[in-house]
């Protein structure tokens, strides 16, 4: 996967101490707050709802009728690097290797449909990574910090996004919609 994401000049220079810190800082913020949602609404399943086990390494995917998704394009994945806490290992072993591979071996999504898929995600983790840093003494993500208070069957909207649904005494929280 590197030489097919072309990484080694990249790699060379972290290595080597020549990346600007606060570029990688502001880099892990906006991947921290990116959720995963339109990655897993390609072709039409805009109604699709993602669900990440607590431990962030589990996901499941289920249709509008409440139907486990397993179309090959759409699933639910293992996640090598927990999303929130691994942002940045998150980003290159989870999500880098799906751009380039996609879900499945028979997945006909395009790399181009995944990238602009992820895009989607991206830019609701860049407006989130921003209102967070309005926000005095906030640590975290706000949604997130908030769903995993929460016991029971409810809806949580905040900053503007779509509300996001949790089953209750589950060990599993809804990723959020992008707004």
């Amino acid at each position: 996967m590197e030489k097919t994401l072309k990484l080694k000049p990249v790699m060379k220079k972290i290595k080597q101490g020549g990346t600007n810190l606060k570029h990688v800082a502001i880099l892990q913020s906006i991947l921290k707050h990116t959720s995963e949602v339109c990655i897993h609404q390609q072709n039409g399943a805009s109604r699709n709802k993602v669900f990440v086990q607590k431990d962030g390494h589990l996901e499941a995917v289920f249709d509008a009728n409440g139907v486990l998704v397993q179309d090959g394009i759409n699933d639910g994945s293992y996640n090598y690097c927990h999303p929130a806490e691994g942002p940045l290992r998150h980003f290159s072993f989870d999500i880098s290797p799906w751009i380039v591979w996609g879900q499945t071996r028979t997945d006909p999504t395009t790399v181009k449909s995944r990238i602009y898929a992820y895009m989607g995600d991206l830019e609701g983790g860049i407006r989130r990574a921003l209102a967070s840093m309005r926000i005095p003494g906030h640590i975290g993500h706000p949604i997130r910090n908030y769903i995993g208070h929460l016991n029971r069957r409810e809806s949580a909207t905040q900053y503007g996004m779509i509300s996001a649904t949790f089953v209750a005494g589950s060990e599993w929280v809804a990723d959020i919609v992008p707004d």
